[in-house]
């Protein structure tokens, strides 16, 4: 009990301090595996090491509907932002092809789609399988 007390302890404090917990206990995508891949729209997520040695998400190709997109997607805790990549400046609304929230059914990722900017509300949700676990 004593333990679950410490446990619980760290957690609320490492939130107070603005800490991302899901980093802490490896929960984002790039920690479970270095590729994913989503049958649904033939689009993979690939991460690689920096020089840090921390995995970063690459920018991937997605093709939809005969256009070819650029694209970067940011995790954040418990939600997605996909956008149309650009070289400068910071994102805005219009550069959102889609987000929503995120988590896991098993060892699948999956996108749950709230906005969508792309796909013309063809999927609700997107499933991504792990192709080289961690």
């Amino acid at each position: 009990m004593k333990k679950y007390c410490v446990l619980i302890t760290i957690i609320f404090v490492s939130c107070l301090l603005g800490c991302d917990t899901y980093e802490m206990f490896d929960h984002y995508p790039g920690s479970k595996s270095s590729m994913w891949y989503c049958e649904e729209i033939d689009f993979k997520l690939e991460y690689a090491l920096n020089a840090h040695g921390d995995q970063i998400l690459q920018m991937s190709q997605l093709q939809w509907n005969d256009v070819c997109y650029t694209v970067y997607i940011g995790f954040h805790t418990g939600y997605y932002v996909m956008y149309s990549y650009k070289d400068e400046g910071p994102y805005e609304k219009s550069d959102m092809l889609l987000c929503g929230e995120w988590h896991y059914e098993g060892d699948n990722l999956v996108f749950e789609i709230t906005e969508d900017n792309i796909f013309d509300n063809t999927f609700e949700k997107l499933v991504f399988v792990p192709i080289d676990q961690k």
